[in-house]
């Protein structure tokens, strides 16, 4: 049986990173998570009591600031803690508010079944020019404050009337899309050859998470490996479509992204994807999800 490894990003509610640690429990699954280093008198005993079979890192090193290169950090952090540690088929990086949604066994056997295939899921050519400024510009600050996005605001103007272009010296298609990917061991040991150029290409920029695994992958051989759907005999969901290389639920439409609750059982259940974000703990729907997996 193949070898997975879980890479979470917690930042709050011990409650949603438990109900995830007791779906993704599994022989054979491996769990790292970081914790943001703002989250005080976190339980480590209960979150790490949460899983009968699989092994917990916890580690909590990074104090991750929305839109800063700190979420580019935290993830290359987690892919290089799991790979120093085991030679692991897949790396599946998720956010505490997730929740996985097949039993363990479908799983393994989906991954196995597409063996070798990137999960990356890529945006629409719209958002692609849009984010651009994303990399083109250099950011200062990051965070939600108006004072820094004020500043961050400026600065771009300032450089916009110096015609910097970040872009300009650089080989790289540079696209992007959601963050939350499943990666072989392949693809993970190559991000982390190229560790040093992806601080020095995506630091200082906005958001960067959403585009340097994109812009790698696209950029190298492991492009020609990329899941695609339509390919697979997985039926495609319109405006979902562009998650579903993923394997991720996430809806965009009704929220940035919407918060599942217990009256979207039956959609998030019959749905053909593995993971779901995100999810309010406090609507009943994880405890109903486990019940179903029988956790």
């Amino acid at each position: 049986m193949s070898k997975h490894a879980f890479l979470i990003i917690a930042h709050s509610n011990e409650k949603n990173l438990i109900n995830l640690i007791k779906s993704i429990d599994f022989y054979d699954n491996y769990i790292y998570i970081h914790l943001d280093k703002k989250w005080k008198n976190v339980d480590y005993n209960r979150i790490i009591k949460a899983a009968k079979f699989s092994k917990i890192n916890i580690f909590s090193q990074i104090n991750v600031v929305w839109g800063g290169s700190s979420q580019v950090f935290v993830e290359m952090l987690l892919f290089e803690k799991a790979f120093q540690e085991g030679e692991y088929d897949y790396y599946h990086l998720l956010s505490g508010q997730d929740i996985c949604i097949k039993q363990q066994s479908e799983l393994h056997r989906f991954f196995d079944e597409n063996r070798c295939k990137e999960f990356i899921s890529f945006c629409k050519d719209d958002w692609q020019k849009k984010e651009q400024n994303r990399v083109k510009y250099y950011y200062m600050q990051s965070g939600r404050s108006r004072f820094k996005i004020f500043f961050n605001r400026a600065f771009v103007f300032a450089q916009k009337i110096l015609r910097i272009d970040r872009r300009k010296n650089s080989r790289l298609t540079f696209v992007g899309g959601s963050n939350w990917v499943s990666v072989t061991g392949d693809f993970c040991k190559y991000l982390l050859q190229k560790k040093d150029y992806i601080f020095k290409v995506f630091g200082r920029s906005f958001c960067a998470d959403e585009l340097f695994v994109q812009t790698m992958a696209y950029n190298s051989p492991f492009k020609q490996n990329l899941f695609i759907p339509c390919q697979s005999g997985l039926k495609s969901y319109g405006e979902e479509y562009a998650c579903l290389a993923n394997m991720r639920k996430i809806d965009w439409n009704r929220g940035s992204p919407y918060t599942f609750v217990e009256d979207d059982y039956e959609e998030v259940i019959s749905s053909p994807y593995i993971f779901v974000r995100k999810v309010d703990e406090k609507s009943g729907l994880p405890d109903k999800i486990l019940k179903y997996l029988g956790k």
